[in-house]
């Protein structure tokens, strides 16, 4: 075996099948060993079958961490940040007017007010259906002299225009296209005043005319550095849409163009939604220059029951007859983590009753162990079927006050190769994984630098 010292700019790795390189900065490096391809060395970080206890799988963890990490660059997204960087500054008067304007034209009353006898309080109600179409909100704005002005003219599309503090043109715009179907999304009331004792309120209810497409761009320069494009199932809406007789189904792609227009970063949701009767569903992957990062699906079957009627309501979602689940991500193609819930309406019933016994030990730790019935998270490398390990939940005790214990949950993990088991915080903490975070940490660095420029 070889060692070999580092030099002041440090190392880049690369594997095979990676276009990009892990790269090591000197200061995270202590020596690097070279061993001949034959060797069945242990410590070999490319192959976690060749190790038999938890240091080598830390090891491969930590290798995975680091080339996902290396997988983004702050300078990426160097043309982008800085053209956004001042928007902020610019005068909304002109556009917030707009705006307003624009609602007003879709506002209409509902009939005469009407009062309601409460308790202790008379209010009047008038009842207003705001219909809110996507070529209403058609306009094109550019910023001059710090304000944001409407140009004159009518206009198909919404777009902004502005220089940014290179110099360069910069447009966003947005269009929509296809089918639309008109849906009521939500209700919001609004005081709007007194007359005497009684108090004045306005009904606002809400409607959009959902269309099938939606394209979003901006541009610099007149070379396109992000596009969205967003499918919606319409064929299921209804004006009074409930999403637990009828469903919804969107698909979302994302490009997003380097520095300089050389390479690409996607972001594809493929078809997430909901459909009545069957479940839940979504598919959603990260590319990098056609190479994928990190890829996710996930499965509930079950019905939902959400009942929510204005906009100041918490979202109120029966989960007693959400059944199986399924999910799986998939990380550089080097760690799957593939999970079941076999009942998420029990699993969530037994981590509330958990919850509710807090100062009594055995029947926390009962109820957390029926939850972890409801579970089946394993991990796997390489994408084989040999499980290297699998996530859980105990329970442990968080904290106590005089003679009384307080317990709650966490998350564990165990490996395959030795049995060991440690608590998720714990295993992946700052000093155990210090070069991941200390290049997250230098990535965040880079982002907040270029920002401030």
């Amino acid at each position: 075996m070889t060692t070999m010292s580092v030099g002041a700019q440090g190392v880049k790795i690369y594997l095979k099948g990676y276009s990009n390189p892990i790269d090591y900065p000197a200061s995270t490096i202590d020596k690097i060993e070279f061993y001949p391809a034959e060797s069945d060395d242990p410590n070999n970080p490319n192959d976690p079958n060749q190790g038999n206890n938890s240091t080598d799988d830390k090891q491969f963890l930590e290798d995975t961490g680091l080339q996902l990490l290396n997988q983004f660059k702050a300078s990426d997204f160097h043309n982008i940040t800085r053209s956004v960087s001042h928007i902020d500054d610019y005068d909304t008067d002109e556009l917030e007017d707009w705006v307003d304007d624009c609602l007003n034209s879709v506002k209409t009353a509902l009939g005469a007010p009407y009062i309601v006898n409460g308790e202790y309080s008379v209010y009047q109600y008038t009842d207003y259906k705001y219909l809110l179409l996507a070529s209403t909100f058609h306009g094109h704005f550019s910023v001059q002299n710090n304000k944001w002005i409407k140009e004159s003219g009518s206009a198909n599309d919404l777009q902004f225009t502005f220089i940014d503090p290179e110099g360069k043109t910069c447009v966003a715009r947005a269009t929509t296209s296809g089918n639309t179907k008109t849906v009521h999304i939500i209700n919001d009331k609004d005081r709007t005043g007194w007359d005497g004792d009684m108090r004045l309120y306005d009904n606002n209810m809400y409607y959009v005319d959902v269309p099938e497409h939606v394209e979003a761009t901006y541009t610099i320069n007149g070379m396109e550095m992000v596009h969205v494009s967003v499918d919606i199932d319409v064929s299921s809406l209804a004006e009074e849409w409930d999403l637990t007789s009828q469903g919804a189904s969107t698909t979302v792609n994302v490009r997003i163009t380097k520095e300089n227009g050389v390479g690409q970063y996607d972001i594809v949701v493929n078809r997430a939604g909901y459909q009545a009767g069957t479940g839940a569903y979504a598919n959603f992957s990260l590319s990098n220059d056609g190479n994928v990062i990190l890829t996710a699906n996930a499965s509930a079957v079950g019905t939902v029951d959400l009942n929510v009627t204005n906009a100041s309501d918490d979202p109120d979602i029966n989960t007693d007859n959400f059944g199986v689940a399924y999910a799986e991500v998939d990380i550089l193609g080097r760690v799957q983590v593939r999970s079941t819930i076999n009942s998420v309406g029990n699993f969530i019933k037994y981590l509330e009753e958990a919850d509710d016994n807090r100062t009594d030990k055995d029947e926390h730790r009962r109820k957390v162990g029926r939850a972890n019935n409801e579970l089946n998270a394993e991990f796997f490398y390489n994408g084989g079927s040999d499980k290297k390990g699998n996530l859980s939940l105990e329970s442990f005790e968080d904290y106590s006050w005089g003679d009384t214990h307080y317990y709650d949950v966490r998350p564990i993990i165990t490996f395959t190769s030795d049995g060991s088991s440690y608590a998720l915080e714990t295993y992946f903490s700052e000093d155990a994984f210090q070069t991941v975070v200390d290049t997250y940490k230098n990535l965040i660095d880079d982002f907040n630098d270029m920002l401030k420029k």
